[in-house]
């Protein structure tokens, strides 16, 4: 359910911006493509740690507007923007429209303090330029793969679980179990997938990675919010087993 609140509040805060149909329905298949992000962990994170409902949806629908413009530049990087007519064309421009909603909702209805947008900002520029790192590696070794985990996984949820937890009692912790749970993840995500990141590497180095993946997790177990918890129940199945 509160994934659902938090696809309509931003599909709403754009529909009142975006002049249009054919624009509101590039938008629309950008945000149904990223639907995979961190809609509901971050809503229930901060209605736990005190926010209203209201300023929950707000702080959580711009993560996801963040983190559906990310989606779609690696995407277009890829060239597995198959959900827009001229991708090349059309992303760039949906990208930039989602950023300046995400931006829009935490300041605004999410009223997160100026200095933690900032701050967040700022992780979300070390972790996005790991892109420019990714996208030349010809093949992955260790230290490049837990890098970019690091920069696109680590640092993008250490920065959303920031706003999420913006003035709240749990806003020292935000970092530090932002970036476990993104390191953890992005390992995962890149172990079921199959992607080359994890692949390419020798059966010692991935075994390696999962054993850093893997205390990243603990880190986020011992942390014992019913978020979290529901964070742990999906990303430790994903890294058991040999590699």
């Amino acid at each position: 359910m509160s994934e659902g609140a938090v696809h309509r509040e931003l599909l709403a805060h754009l529909v009142r911006q975006v002049p249009g149909a054919i624009a509101q329905r590039d938008l629309l298949r950008v945000l149904d493509a990223g639907r995979v992000g961190p809609l509901g962990m971050l809503y229930a994170a901060s209605v736990e740690a005190g926010c209203s409902a209201s300023v929950a949806r707000a702080r959580a629908a711009g993560c996801f507007a963040c983190f559906a413009a990310g989606n779609v530049a690696d995407d277009l990087a890829d060239g597995d923007c198959t959900y827009l007519e001229r991708p090349h064309a059309t992303g760039p421009a949906t990208e930039f429209v989602l950023l300046h909603a995400a931006y829009a909702l935490w300041l605004g209805p999410g009223e997160v303090r100026a200095a933690s947008v900032a701050r967040a900002a700022n992780l979300l520029v070390g972790g996005a330029a790991q892109q420019l790192t990714e996208v030349r590696a010809e093949r992955f070794d260790l230290a490049t793969t837990r890098d970019i985990a690091a920069g696109m996984g680590g640092a993008q949820y250490a920065a959303y679980l920031l706003v999420a937890w913006d003035g709240t009692v749990h806003e020292a912790h935000a970092e530090p179990i932002g970036r476990a749970i993104g390191n953890a993840g992005f390992v995962a995500e890149d172990r079921r997938t199959s992607d080359r990141r994890y692949t390419d590497l020798s059966e010692e180095a991935r075994a390696s990675l999962l054993d850093w993946a893997r205390a990243h997790l603990r880190e986020v177990r011992d942390v014992a919010l019913p978020s979290t918890e529901a964070v742990v129940r999906y990303i430790a199945p994903l890294l058991e087993g040999a590699p």
